[in-house]
Parts: structure tokens; sequence; C-alpha cells
């Protein structure tokens, strides 16, 4: 008996299980649709970086690059793609190949950052004049 209470679990039905797994993947669900319909469009369709912007992300980009040399280095073929995409004024779709691990981290924590710097430009704060 002890056997096959421990091989099969409890007699009762084990709800709590399958509960959480649904509420989990709603909250996920939930939380991801709230963080893109909260963002401002014109942070999700890709308007063109201004100069300032431009220069500001070379920065960004710049300290990602330095943190990863510490961590093994990025490839010279995604180096490569993002310096161009910066030297092409920060216009269009970043054009690079990830070939190691961490360039895929280094081009996610890019994207991040940047989709953080063109929110901010475009975030207007709360006006209370009549």
């Amino acid at each position: 008996m002890l056997y096959s209470v421990l091989r099969l679990g409890s007699l009762s039905p084990d709800l709590t299980r399958f509960d959480f797994r649904k509420t989990a993947l709603g909250l996920t669900a939930a939380v991801a649709m709230l963080g893109t319909a909260s963002m401002p469009a014109t942070a999700q369709v890709g308007t063109p970086f201004t100069a300032q912007q431009c220069r500001d992300a070379k920065v960004i980009i710049t300290s990602i690059y330095e943190g990863f040399l510490s961590r093994g280095g990025l490839s010279q073929e995604f180096t490569t793609g993002v310096n161009d995409w910066t030297k092409n004024g920060c216009q269009g779709p970043i054009k690079t190949v990830a070939t190691i691990d961490n360039d895929e981290t280094a081009f996610g924590e890019i994207r991040v950052r940047l989709t953080a710097l063109r929110m901010q430009a475009t975030a207007q704060p709360a006006s209370f004049n009549r």
C-alpha cells in the first residue's frame, strides 16, 4: 500500500498542479499583452532614430561590447553587422549573424536597451495645464 501511494501519489484528485499551471500560463499571457499594449506605438513600429538617439545607441552598444570582453567576447561577424548599422546612422534593421552564444545574449541586451531608448524619447510626461 505504501508503495502504491508513493508511486501514484495521493488517492484524491490532485487539482493544485493543474490549477497552478493554468494560472501561471494565464498570468504570463496577461503580462505579455499588457506590456505590449502599454508601449507607445512609435516605439513598436520602428521609427528611425534621431541623430542624438544614434549617438546614445553607440554609447550603449560600446558598453555592452565592453561587458562581454570579460565573458569571452563577441564574434567578428556580429560586431561587424552592428557596427555597420551604427555607421549607417542607426537606420533600418540590424543585419548581423550570431555565431556564438554570447552574440545572441548581446543582441538581446542591445535590443532591450535600444527599445528603452526609443520609448524614453517617445514617452510624454503628464501635463496638468488647463
